[in-house]
């Protein structure tokens, strides 16, 4: 008799929980599956511990287990995955990110878990970052998983060319998000710009992503200085925190539009955000898929991104967003004022956002997972039904 959902065991692990796209996805994922019907638990190494994630994961119904204290040394989270592993019984342990994927794909096997899986979330991992330790030590413990998932169709074709042998065990399963939690956003609009500070002249362009140089938000700011020249009405609202935002802000002083920018730090719910904006920047270096991106679109914002990494597979020949050079300051400061100029192309962009979104839905992704973990686990999909 095919084995029930209801008794499968699936344990995600993940390097921490803090605010990140892979994070995130982590967290929707599993919520998800347990919807479906999955016993399912997030682990996190907390390699830097107290993610807020961890919270709002355990809110909607999963389990997570935060295998460091703040304080306690790193090691004492591989020595509790074992045990974990031991007392839960996982059918299926599915990994994210290099120093989990390392830690979970060989703690796995040493416990005898019957299926692992890898996602592979960035593909800096495979380009800029490939000859990092880490991730030297990632490809050779990937042979380990049973299945790899790339989010993107450019990640896996980066994760081929480096692991040719793998190739037939790679799969692309992209990002979702929860569609009916961004829907109402631009209802909040008219709260949320007075909240900020903004004008209803205002071409308020978001950003919701980690401050790294990956990110090219400084490429955003040089790009905001050329617009305002140009008297664009430009405000620059920003969401997220990293190691460049030092930087960026002496950079935004330096440029003299400092005034201009709104620094709002982590976020754990980017939908004001979202509803203040009249646009989305991306203007990253790289990009493995684009959560931030799918949510804007989700939330009725139309989207400026570079045209990188899995960016075009969420963005190509849609009428919601336009796709940009990477590097290219004036590139970038041209298509701003010319949106700030037109704002019927800006509205028309808005309104068909929200169904070119529908495409990149939780549902649709993790469905996808249900597909995979029956295949590698000799489930029947009927068994689903049923058990619902």
């Amino acid at each position: 008799m095919p084995q029930s959902h209801r008794t499968l065991r699936v344990l995600h692990v993940v390097n921490d929980l803090h605010l990140g796209g892979a994070q995130r996805m982590v967290g929707s994922q599993a919520v998800a599956l347990h919807h479906a019907g999955f016993d399912v638990r997030v682990a996190s190494l907390e390699l830097v511990a107290g993610g807020p994630l961890a919270d709002e994961i355990e809110a909607d119904g999963v389990r997570v287990h935060r295998l460091r204290s703040p304080g306690e040394p790193r090691l004492l989270a591989l020595s509790r995955l074992p045990s974990l592993m031991r007392v839960f019984g996982p059918d299926l342990v599915h990994t994210h990110l290099a120093a989990a994927g390392i830690t979970g794909r060989l703690l796995a096997r040493r416990a005898g878990v019957g299926r692992v899986v890898s996602t592979l979330h960035n593909l800096s991992d495979w380009q800029e970052r490939r000859a990092h330790p880490l991730r030297l030590l990632d490809r050779r413990t990937l042979p380990l998983a049973d299945a790899v998932v790339a989010v993107s169709d450019v990640v896996r074709s980066a994760f081929v060319r480096a692991c040719p042998r793998l190739a037939a065990r790679a799969v692309t399963i992209r990002n979702g998000v929860d569609l009916a939690a961004f829907a109402r956003t631009r209802t909040l609009r008219g709260l949320a710009r007075p909240a900020f500070g903004l004008e209803a002249e205002d071409l308020v362009v978001a950003v919701v992503a980690r401050l790294d140089r990956r990110k090219g938000l400084d490429v955003l700011v040089e790009a905001l200085r050329l617009a305002v020249a140009r008297g664009a009405p430009l405000r620059l609202l920003v969401a997220g925190d990293g190691p460049e935002r030092a930087s960026l802000d002496s950079l935004a002083r330096a440029r003299g539009v400092a005034s201009r920018i709104h620094w709002l730090g982590h976020q754990s719910d980017v939908r004001p955000c979202l509803a203040a904006a009249d646009v989305l920047a991306s203007p990253s270096r790289t990009e493995g898929l684009g959560v931030a991106v799918i949510e804007a679109l989700a939330a009725g914002v139309p989207v400026l991104a570079a045209r990188v990494g899995g960016l075009p597979e969420v963005l190509e020949g849609a009428s919601c967003g336009l796709l940009l050079p990477p590097d290219d300051p004036a590139g970038w400061a041209a298509a701003l004022v010319a949106l700030a100029a037109d704002r019927g192309t800006l509205a028309r962009m808005a309104a068909a956002a929200p169904a070119h979104a529908a495409r990149f839905s939780i549902e649709a992704s993790s469905h996808a997972l249900e597909r995979l973990y029956d295949g590698l686990l000799g489930t029947a999909p009927a068994a689903r039904v049923e058990a619902a």
